[in-house]
């Protein structure tokens, strides 16, 4: 839904959204791919902020931040979101997982080793592409009764 809410691109403000996915059962990993054409992260952050002069990275480090978002979540009143990015990227952690985002300039990439990596793409890409792996190994969960004490988030 989120890439639905950002991605709108051309004069209709249709939504020009493709996604996919693939599970190894031998690995057990499930891949998700989301592709959004709209105007991409940077440019939305710009805009929102009305500050064309910033820097594209930092535009990209602001739109990760817990809280921060171009959009809301009502036609009449101003809902804030903010949190989808937040809560992927310490799943992907808590998941030991990874996450590649790219849009416009930048990415962000996010190992299984938790390490984050934000840069500069060699060939800017209008709108934004999500790749997410997740492991769907039981080792990675634990039932409520198996509480440990330990909290995640």
């Amino acid at each position: 839904m989120n890439a639905y809410g950002h991605g709108i691109g051309g004069e209709a403000n249709s939504p020009l959204v493709t996604s996919c996915g693939q599970y190894k059962s031998k690995d057990k990993l499930l891949k998700l791919t989301v592709l959004d054409f709209g105007q991409g992260i940077v440019t939305n952050v710009k805009k929102y902020l009305r500050d064309q002069n910033m820097h594209d990275v930092d535009a990209f480090k602001w739109a990760l931040k817990k809280g921060c978002s171009t959009k809301t979540d009502s036609l009449n009143i101003d809902i804030p979101r903010g949190l989808g990015l937040d809560l992927l990227i310490e799943f992907v952690k808590v998941n030991k997982g990874s996450l590649t985002i790219a849009s416009n300039s930048c990415y962000v990439h996010i190992n299984s080793d938790e390490e984050m990596k934000i840069g500069a793409l060699k060939v800017p890409f209008q709108g934004a592409m999500v790749n997410i792996t997740i492991n769907c190994d039981d080792r990675h969960y634990l039932f409520m009764s198996e509480n440990t004490g330990e909290q995640y988030f």
